[in-house]
């Protein structure tokens, strides 16, 4: 259409992006100059109602948990971060799924939440430990919603075990499956990894500078051929 604007055409190269892929990933939320592009994803996920207290800052940390014997199983995450109020995060994307994800994501959780303390320290010191996951595929059937928040609950009151414990499953199969357009921080955010619409995208950064941020990162990564490999 000669008629379409600039800012409304698709960018194909965009387009073709698959953002669940963990080198892009990586580079544009997992980079230390990133780190704002981060926290404005994950406040989205943690605090999707505006008014509740939100993170202000966090830490990148290594992203390897080495194994604790000879003989143990080493953990490579995609992202781990630490707030400053000192919950830890385990950020990951996974494009396809794989075989025992479910016990995987577990054991990683429980690497994460045990590396906080060391011999002799005491227990008071373990804080939250969450995992976000985005997924390009559906993860649990027996939802239709494109996130779901997952945490040990006890069968007699409803109420959960534990607030140190908490999963949060996106899946973009299921936000793809509503054909509208976003609503809020946290679909504009969904919207972005989903990436059936580059334009629409756009848009959506017009509202948040952390997505508009998170453009302008994956316009260097596109840029640099050795970053796409």
């Amino acid at each position: 259409d000669p008629q379409m604007s600039e800012s409304s055409k698709t960018d194909p190269v965009v387009e073709k992006l698959n953002r669940t892929n963990d080198v892009h990933f990586k580079y544009v939320f997992g980079s230390p100059e990133h780190k704002d592009i981060l926290i404005g994803f994950v406040n989205a996920v943690l605090y999707p109602d505006e008014g509740k207290d939100k993170i202000c800052d966090l830490e990148l940390q290594d992203r390897e948990l080495p194994p604790k014997h000879y003989d143990g199983k080493e953990v490579r995450l995609d992202l781990r971060a630490k707030t400053s109020e000192g919950m830890v995060l385990n950020i990951e994307v996974q494009a396809q799924s794989q075989k025992c994800l479910d016990r995987r994501i577990m054991y990683y959780w429980a690497k994460l939440y045990s590396e906080q303390i060391q011999r002799g320290d005491d227990y008071y010191r373990l804080r939250p430990a969450y995992v976000i996951e985005v997924m390009d595929f559906n993860f649990i059937p027996e939802s239709s919603h494109y996130i779901s928040d997952a945490q040990p609950i006890v069968s007699a009151t409803g109420k959960p075990f534990t607030e140190d414990m908490r999963f949060f499953f996106i899946e973009l199969p299921k936000w793809n499956a509503l054909k509208r357009k976003a609503n809020n921080s946290l679909e504009r955010w969904i919207a972005f990894f989903a990436n059936k619409n580059s334009a629409e995208v756009e848009e959506y950064a017009m509202l948040d500078p952390n997505i508009h941020a998170a453009l302008e990162a994956e316009k260097r990564f596109i840029a640099n051929p050795d970053q796409m490999r």
